[in-house]
C-alpha cells in the first residue's frame, strides 16, 4: 500500500517492513521511522524505543500515526480494555496496548499533530532530545 502510494515520487523513500525486534540489527540511519497502527502491538515496546535512538539521523523523527496515544490513561502504559481490543485480543491474539503522551517524552521531544476530522488521524512526531 505504501510503495503504492509512493510511486511516481522524485525521491521515493526506501521502505523496509521488518518485525519489532529487526530494527535494533540495521546498522542504516533513517531520516523518518513510522508506525502507522503497529506500535501497540509490541510486546517489548521499551527495547523497540531505545533501538530506534540508534536507527535515526541527528535530526532524524519518529511518526507515530493511528496509535492509542491518551494523555487521560491512568498509567503511562498498559492492556486497553475497551471492547473493540478486548475483541482483537481475543479473536486475532492481537497485544492491544495504549500509551500516555508522556511515555514518549523519555528520550524525545514530542509534537502533537491534530487531524481536524478524524481522531485517528493524529499523529505524534518524536524528535531525539538533544
Amino acid at each position: 500500500m505504501v510503495a503504492h502510494r509512493c510511486k511516481g515520487l522524485a525521491n521515493p523513500p526506501r521502505l523496509l517492513c521488518r518485525d519489532f525486534a529487526g530494527v535494533a540489527q540495521l546498522e542504516d540511519r533513517f531520516d523518518a521511522i513510522v508506525f502507522d497502527a503497529s506500535f501497540h502491538h509490541c510486546s517489548d515496546h521499551r527495547a523497540l524505543l531505545a533501538s530506534l535512538v540508534d536507527r535515526l539521523k541527528s535530526e532524524g523523527k519518529v511518526l507515530f500515526a493511528a496509535e492509542p496515544i491518551d494523555e487521560t490513561l491512568p498509567m503511562p502504559w498498559g492492556l486497553r480494555l475497551d471492547g473493540g481490543s478486548v475483541w482483537s485480543s481475543r479473536c486475532f491474539g492481537w497485544l492491544e496496548l495504549g500509551f500516555t503522551e508522556t511515555y514518549f517524552r523519555a528520550g524525545f521531544s514530542v509534537e502533537k499533530l491534530h487531524h481536524p476530522v478524524d481522531e485517528f488521524g493524529t499523529m505524534f512526531v518524536a524528535r531525539l532530545q538533544g
